[in-house]
């Protein structure tokens, strides 16, 4: 027999193999208890079988993330104004809405400089300290609560 044949005879089915194999381990160390394991093991052996309910709710974080809900919340001019502190500071910047109360001891430039943003729509001074900078902008990001109406 052909040595290229008995290779492609003995490899084809081991290269197939091997991801269904790392599979059923990773299935196996991922999930806990005797059910999961159980459904592992029979899994492994029959790959038609579809995992138990026990499986399935073995682990809280597997579970889906809700989706956002289709309604944005927005915020007036006049709500922000009423976080106009450094108890509660909210600012307004390109039409978004932040809160900015955990960012003000944390600002490199200083407090005093978030501060004056509080209760105002703070576009032009952020703009104006900060141009399109993305590490300025991307911090901002962390903040957003919602659009401007």
């Amino acid at each position: 027999m052909n040595p290229l044949r008995i290779l492609r005879t003995i490899l084809i089915p081991l290269v197939f193999a091997l991801p269904l194999a790392a599979c059923s381990a990773a299935a196996t160390t991922s999930s806990s208890g005797p059910a999961a394991t159980a459904s592992a093991t029979s899994a492994s052996q029959s790959p038609s079988v579809t995992p138990t309910t026990a499986s399935a709710s073995a682990s809280p974080s597997a579970s889906p993330t809700p989706t956002p809900s289709s309604t944005v919340k927005s915020f007036s001019m006049a709500r922000v104004k009423e976080h106009a502190s450094a108890a509660s500071c909210w600012s307004a910047v390109d039409g978004k809405v932040y809160d900015l109360t955990k960012w003000i001891g944390r600002h490199p430039g200083g407090r005093a400089r978030i501060i004056a943003m509080c209760g105002k729509d703070g576009t032009a001074t952020f703009r104006g300290e900060h141009g399109k900078e993305r590490g300025p902008s991307n911090d901002l990001k962390r903040y957003l609560i919602g659009p401007l109406a």
